[in-house]
């Protein structure tokens, strides 16, 4: 992505800020589920980050593969010196520094889901400067797993990961599961079939119509 954030992010995937939900935005989209029902809440959570270890690994053969890009709602300006976000990657463990502070207006709608009225809310995007490797990877990937858990390192950010050339994004929501999109059919309908049993069931029906045929 050159130029900005949202710019370039438009150019690919038709949106300035990857939506809430990609799964059910975008036509080429895998929901997989993550964490494990019915044990308890440690087994749940390694399973999670087990398996988002492992489709990040096959959909990103390297970490020069991926671009980051994190996303989070706040009231007031953030800025390169916000500690406080700094922080908090430093301690994940991620170790490539931010770039290409960005902010944007919510769209309609969005001030009354996110908000109640009190304070004028916007969207946050950056990018990373190069140079992320697989382990500074793995450290977002516990983050975004630990995010509604209550486990420690985690950061209160959206995180994307994307492959410019292929047109795909990741997005690990929470240790419950992943969506994974592209816009080309042929991009990801192997990992269709590669994690055919991770995939949601409650919408393997439109996965399997989209994939399977």
């Amino acid at each position: 992505m050159t130029g900005s954030v949202s710019k370039g992010l438009e150019a690919i995937f038709g949106h300035t800020a990857l939506p809430d939900g990609l799964f059910y935005r975008f036509p080429y989209a895998l929901r997989l589920e993550l964490g494990a029902q019915g044990v308890n809440r440690v087994a749940s959570f390694l399973q999670a980050v087990d398996r988002a270890r492992a489709v990040v690994r096959a959909v990103f053969v390297s970490a020069e593969m991926i671009k980051v890009v994190f996303a989070g709602i706040a009231p007031s300006p953030l800025t390169k010196a916000d500690q406080e976000l700094l922080r908090a990657l430093r301690g994940t463990g991620f170790a490539p520094r931010l770039q290409s502070l960005e902010r944007l207006p919510l769209e309609p709608g969005e001030e009354d889901f996110w908000g109640d009225g009190s304070e004028t809310l916007y969207r946050y995007l950056c990018t990373t400067r190069p140079g992320a490797t697989m382990a500074d990877i793995d450290a977002l990937i516990w983050s975004c797993c630990a995010q509604d858990v209550g486990i420690e390192p985690r950061i209160g950010l959206d995180v994307f990961l994307i492959d410019e050339r292929r047109g795909l994004a990741l997005h690990i929501y929470d240790d419950r599961g992943m969506d994974l999109i592209a816009m080309k059919r042929e991009t990801i309908v192997e990992y269709h079939r590669a994690f055919g049993p991770w995939l949601l069931d409650y919408d393997r029906a439109r996965m399997d119509a989209t994939f399977a045929a």
